[in-house]
């Protein structure tokens, strides 16, 4: 039986008359005639008669008619999106955060949306090699990282907040100008999702004549911040990350050498924009972000 022919004959029982049901079903009141035939001819009744001039129903037609609305209510019903209500989601939420920004937001980010979703199950990653990867199989929710100009374009990132660079030293051995950094030695943290393949920061200062002859690798930034603390190591590194006032001082960057805006950014996959669970996890990280 065709959907088609079934919700039409509703239209034509509930109007007056064919010419009515064909203006409502925006049809011409002859392909609504032959509709009704056939209709008649493959439920095996006249369904619909005219009788001193207005349609009447048959008594089949009068018993199938409420079936019909009620079926097509149903599945009108069934097809709507059902209500997303984050208290009641008790399923499992993926983030994964850059390890630097972790330190900072990792424990305000998990309150706020445990304030949200208070029935869910939370993995809270590092981001790693393969989180990438993760978002685009969906194993990842949400992830929380620097904007990545290489990152996949099958991600969104949504730039949440803008940070500042700067030289990071101990407070007793303070860097007074770039010129201070040829005789220094720079730290350079890992940061997976970001800096794998391009030292950007330094390649930016060789360009402007400030080449760094002394470099150390730490995979921790936790470990780099102690180093730094502890002597006159220095690194390049958002003021954001650093408690500024234990122990740790900074020289500022002119933009004429490096010129590279920071924006922190919820990396999600494209076709999840719309979705309302992704859309309150990214409302309760934006809050947790701006309230630090």
């Amino acid at each position: 039986m065709d959907y088609n022919l079934l919700h039409n004959l509703v239209v034509m029982a509930k109007s007056s008359t064919l010419k009515q049901a064909a203006a409502k079903l925006m049809r011409s009141e002859g392909a609504v005639s032959k509709d009704l035939a056939k209709l008649r001819e493959q439920l095996q009744d006249p369904l619909i008669s005219r009788i001193e001039g207005k349609n009447q129903l048959s008594p089949f037609m009068r018993e199938l008619l409420p079936k019909l609305e009620q079926g097509f209510s149903q599945l009108d019903n069934t097809l709507l999106p059902s209500e997303f209500v984050a208290s009641e989601f008790t399923g499992r939420i993926t983030l994964a955060l850059n390890s630097h920004l972790f330190e900072i937001y990792g424990k305000k980010i998990y309150q706020q949306l445990k304030l949200e979703f208070p029935q869910a199950l939370f993995t809270i990653r590092n981001w790693g090699a393969d989180t990438e990867k993760g978002l685009l199989n969906e194993e990842v929710d949400i992830g929380f990282h620097l904007f990545n100009q290489e990152r996949s374009q099958s991600i969104r990132q949504l730039s949440i907040k803008n940070i500042h660079l700067a030289i990071v030293s101990s407070a007793k051995h303070p860097v007074s100008s770039l010129d201070d950094l040829k005789q220094r030695t720079m730290v350079i943290s890992n940061i997976p999702g970001w800096n794998e393949n391009r030292r950007v920061f330094l390649e930016a200062l060789q360009s402007n004549g400030y080449s760094i002859k002394n470099k150390l690798v730490v995979d921790k930034f936790a470990i780099a911040k102690e180093l730094i603390f502890e002597s006159d190591l220095v690194m390049i590194a958002p003021v954001e990350l650093f408690d500024l006032s234990g122990g740790f001082a900074t020289l500022a960057i002119p933009e004429s050498v490096i010129n590279h805006s920071l924006k922190l950014c919820i990396n999600i996959k494209a076709n999840f924009m719309n979705s309302t669970r992704h859309k309150t996890i990214i409302s309760a990280i934006q809050k947790s972000v701006a309230d630090s």
